[in-house]
């Protein structure tokens, strides 16, 4: 067997190549990785050959210091401003690392390399100085260290270099980052993506608390799906960029992918379509949002990408407003249906999708303020006799929409505190406790289950409008209470916001006078003010003399019983319904609701 190579060529998985340098007996396989700091293979062979003639012959114990000294006179360190010397990749990778972690300092350190004279940082002695461009730019990273071939003797071509000689030093050159703002200044304090979108979320989250979970849920999704965009599609930015880096052509192709994702959309033939232009908008707000923090706040960009993007913005606002659909209140013929105590029973056999619409059509709350309601929330004013449900701000949508909510005589008469205090006994944390609201899907979309299930009971009942949802409910409430003559302070109280843009839709009042209406900030339902020590009164008698659907309140409350009793807790599980497949029991406990 022949004597083993004392160096053996190999390859990073980076990329660089590196030799394997024999130090000791073959027996014991002492060894020294030392990096040639080229990703080039010609270049790599050479040096390795070279290294190799270097040291055949020479005793182990002498090897190490031939190789430092090839290496020396073979790889030439760069330096960077203040001394701090940079001999190979691993070192270059260290520094990169920690350079992108303190970009203020990065920043430093490029603009004392570009104080110096440019010439000085370009290394290969047989070229001409190279004037620094007019526009440099101001950021230099470590792993933007390019390696120049090695050159042979002045006179000789490559391939006539002496073969037992080390090749010629390899240069390097810095090599200048190519971004946005270098056709100008940099922003006072750059930072990156990743840190920046962490300071928007603590801002708006929670200094400001502006934004609710599953608000801020919708944007960290929507700025991963971002950052994920840019690092395919544009490696050159790095895989954590500058936010001064990315500017409107970035933003502008990357909701364009957005928009012809597949979503829950589909055409007349089936297949499913891109996104709705009203998503569209709602992720343009919130990038133009997020970036005008960069500026405005981070002081991280000089851009305002969205004003360049404004076109694209108008485009999906004409598409929005030509597609939109305004939810309809429902009709009575559509409340007779959906109420009818047979098919409410047979369809929602669950607590949750029975009192959902019950209490919808009552009150007019929102699917997500009512279905992940704590049993806590529901309270009572033993001085006046009222029964109340507080939307906290836990569930509300915004700020007009943390308000207490009066339960009228009707959802008294149909047994809802009886429930109540039977999920109570049980023990229940939640109103509805057989759902599970700590999973993802349900700290992001609390009403999606019920949403769905009522849709698919609609599509049963032949209701297959794309204007009647569950939403209907608050548009059957509020156009209720505007028809019985509800002060519109009333209506804002008991429906949050939305009572005002009714008025405003319906020309009751102007958009000048509801920019002027604040009477959910400054009156409050569960608050005592002057003359009226319970305002909570005047919002119940405001929706039991409006809100009157045409119920069969005697049949529906025996459903209502049927539902209760068969909401149990079976060791430490919440076990609600039955089966929908058992079709005779569904007969047996329908046929109950017309028993005496």
């Amino acid at each position: 067997m022949g004597t083993p190579r004392p160096a053996r060529l190999y390859q990073k998985t980076s990329g660089v190549f590196y030799v394997r340098v024999l130090l000791g007996p073959t027996l014991f396989r002492i060894e020294s990785k030392r990096s040639l700091n080229t990703k080039d293979l010609t270049t790599a062979r050479k040096m390795s050959s070279g290294l190799n003639a270097l040291l055949e012959g020479v005793h182990m114990n002498d090897r190490k210091a031939l190789v430092d000294k090839f290496l020396q006179h073979t790889i030439s360190p760069w330096t960077l401003p203040g001394g701090v010397q940079v001999s190979d990749d691993d070192d270059q990778r260290r520094v990169s690392a920690f350079l992108r972690a303190h970009p203020i300092i990065e920043q430093a350190i490029a603009q004392r390399i570009l104080a110096a004279p440019w010439h000085t940082m370009i290394a290969p002695p047989t070229a001409p100085p190279i004037a620094m461009p007019p526009q440099a730019p101001l950021v230099v990273q470590a792993q933007q260290i390019a390696a120049i071939p090695a050159l042979a003797a002045p006179g000789q071509t490559p391939s006539a270099a002496p073969a037992l000689l080390p090749p010629a030093p390899i240069q390097f050159v810095v090599v200048p980052t190519q971004h946005p703002t270098a056709s100008g200044p940099l922003p006072k304090r750059p930072k990156r993506f990743k840190e920046a979108c962490v300071l928007y979320a603590d801002r708006y989250k929670l200094d400001l608390k502006t934004q609710g979970g599953r608000t801020s849920d919708d944007k960290d999704r929507l700025f991963d799906h971002l950052l994920a965009f840019l690092i395919a599609k544009h490696p050159e930015l790095g895989d954590d960029p500058f936010v001064h880096e990315i500017d409107a052509s970035h933003l502008t192709t990357f909701l364009a992918e957005q928009a012809r994702r597949a979503g829950r959309r589909v055409d007349a033939d089936g297949e499913p379509e891109g996104a709705a232009p009203k998503t569209m908008l709602k992720k343009f707000s919130d990038l133009k949002h997020l970036f005008s923090f960069f500026r405005s706040i981070l002081k991280a960009t000089l851009e305002d990408p969205a004003s360049d993007m404004a076109e694209s913005a108008e485009a999906w606002r004409e598409r929005a407003n030509a597609e939109d659909v305004h939810y309809e209140p429902f009709q009575d013929c559509h409340i007779k249906a959906i109420f009818d105590p047979a098919a409410l029973l047979a369809g929602s056999r669950d607590p949750d999708h029975f009192w959902g619409p019950i209490v919808g059509v009552h009150l007019g709350p929102r699917l997500g303020e009512f279905v992940a309601a704590k049993v806590s929330d529901i309270g009572y004013i033993p001085e006046i006799d009222v029964w109340y449900l507080d939307v906290t701000d836990e569930r509300a949508k915004n700020t007009n929409s943390v308000r207490r909510l009066p339960i009228t005589g009707p959802l008294i008469r149909l047994g809802f505190l009886r429930y109540v205090e039977h999920v109570r006994s049980l023990g229940a944390e939640y109103l509805f406790p057989h759902r599970n609201w700590t999973c993802p899907t349900a700290q992001r979309d609390r009403s999606k289950c019920q949403s769905a299930r009522f849709g698919s009971y609609l599509d049963a009942l032949n209701i297959r409008e794309r204007c009647y949802v569950f939403h209907s409910f608050r548009h059957t409430v509020v156009n209720a209470m505007q028809d019985a003559g509800v002060p519109l302070s009333h209506a804002m109280q008991i429906a949050g916001h939305q009572a005002q843009e009714h008025a405003v839709k319906t020309k009751r009042i102007t958009e000048e006078q509801a920019r002027s209406v604040h009477v959910t900030v400054y009156t409050r339902a569960d608050l005592a003010r002057m003359g009226q020590e319970y305002p909570i009164l005047a919002l119940k008698d405001a929706l039991e003399r409006s809100v009157k659907p045409q119920l069969d309140y005697e049949r529906l409350a025996k459903a209502a019983e049927i539902v209760r009793d068969h909401v149990k807790k079976v060791g430490g599980t919440f076990r609600t319904g039955w089966p929908a497949q058992r079709v005779k029991q569904t007969a047996a406990l329908v046929a109950k609701l017309n028993s005496p």
